[in-house]
């Protein structure tokens, strides 16, 4: 899943939408990864906030999350996709890390999907 954050931390409105019919799904043993859209540099203290609400759907039914990264690189204030010291998905910014943005993308789903990359 995709999320942009918007505005001050919240999940874009279609997103909103989308919680709830993922509330009517089950993800026991599905693999699924996050990843999260933001600005840290105009939005530091609410840093790809609209994760957290999906997450914490996904968690709920079940879902086998992964894909966690490290905050290092980061120069935020805080965020409520930081759990356990880790962000919950990978994290982009488009504004402020333009250059590494193919490379974490390509890591990341590398370290994560590439078995299932592999099937299609």
């Amino acid at each position: 899943f995709i999320i942009p954050t918007y505005g001050f931390g919240v999940p874009h409105q279609e997103w909103i939408n989308v919680i709830e019919k993922l509330r009517e799904i089950d993800f026991s043993g599905k693999d699924v990864g996050l990843i999260g859209r933001g600005n840290q540099g105009f939005y530091a203290a609410t840093f790809v906030n609209g994760m957290k609400p999906i997450y914490d759907v996904l968690l709920e039914k079940n879902a086998n999350i992964v894909g966690e990264t490290s905050i290092e690189g980061y120069d935020f204030v805080k965020s409520t996709a930081v759990v356990n010291g880790k962000f919950i998905g990978l994290v982009l910014d488009e504004m402020f890390m333009l250059k590494e943005i193919k490379d974490r993308l390509n890591n990341w789903l590398i370290e994560n999907f590439e078995e299932d990359l592999n099937e299609k």
